[in-house]
């Protein structure tokens, strides 16, 4: 048992650190009156910054976003904790980190179910489609690979889904102001060349440098000429796409998602391969069948 324990104890029993973040530390907690587990997200300074996380993740109910289960800020604001739905299969980043020790390349069909799940959930925050009008877009700022969580498929498949964490440094389109909160957080290795003035676009970029990563089992996207060799020209392209210098000239959220689900591009690519996971290493062999 940790010595840490969760900002409501009445109600959570912390079982495990995870990990340090920006304002705090992350935990796995069960709900002393269902059982039921979760990942309580404790911040003990940069109060507003939770709450401001909050704001934006109340807002968002979607497959590949780790969704809020509740929330909870101490009167004074000395501290606060947002409680999420669990997980299991330990961050992208801890995939990437076991892969380079092994020198095992994560194969390709993944790799694109990776790319979809990502580019998916910000096509939903950008709601480019328009199909949600009830609240302003959202621009994540701070995608990484120790943002994208990785959890047991809810849907039967062998592999994997991705949760996308890291809200503290999102920002609402149109409101200036607020949108400094969060800001001192982002992750300076992935923000994009127009940074410090984020949009859309910028979220594009921050993709491809997580999928950079992905590709060559590394945890900066440096250097950015490095666009994985070995893995198919389809998939390398896109990911070139998303890096370009200009945000007018990448891809919008949209346009990414349909264009890397685009089963054309997966037709060859069988589901075939390992993932070295936290619990476990996870053989897939789904063969292509024409």
């Amino acid at each position: 048992m940790p010595r840490e324990k969760s900002n409501y104890p009445d109600r959570y029993t912390a079982h495990k650190h995870l990990r340090r973040h920006g304002s705090g530390t992350l935990i796995v907690v069960q709900n002393r009156r269902d059982g039921e587990w979760y990942v309580e997200k404790k911040y003990d300074r940069n109060i507003e910054q939770a709450l401001q996380e909050v704001r934006r993740l109340q807002h968002l109910r979607h497959a590949y976003i780790h969704n809020v289960v509740e929330s909870w800020a101490e009167n004074n604001h000395q501290w606060a904790s947002i409680w999420f739905e669990p997980i299991d299969q330990g961050t992208l980043s801890g995939l990437i980190k076991a892969h380079a020790v092994d020198g095992l390349q994560i194969f390709e069909r993944y790799c694109w179910k990776v790319f979809y799940q990502i580019a998916a959930a910000m096509r939903y925050c950008h709601h480019s489609d328009g199909e949600f009008s009830d609240w302003h877009p959202i621009i994540h700022r701070n995608l990484t690979p120790q943002n994208i969580l990785l959890t047991t498929s809810t849907y039967g498949a062998p592999t994997p889904d991705v949760r996308i964490t890291g809200f503290e440094c999102a920002m609402w389109v149109g409101y200036p102001d607020e949108n400094q909160v969060g800001l001192k957080q982002v992750n300076r290795d992935f923000a994009p060349p127009e940074a410090p003035e984020y949009c859309k676009a910028s979220d594009v970029y921050q993709i491809g440098c997580v999928m950079l990563c992905m590709l060559n089992l590394m945890l900066k996207p440096e250097p950015l000429t490095r666009d994985g060799e070995k893995y198919g020209e389809e998939l390398r392209a896109i990911v070139r796409a998303c890096l370009k210098r200009t945000p007018e000239n990448r891809y919008t959220s949209d346009k990414l998602a349909t264009l890397v689900q685009g089963g054309k591009i997966h037709a060859n690519i069988p589901i075939r391969g390992r993932l070295l996971l936290i619990e476990g290493p996870l053989d897939v062999d789904v063969p292509h069948r024409g």
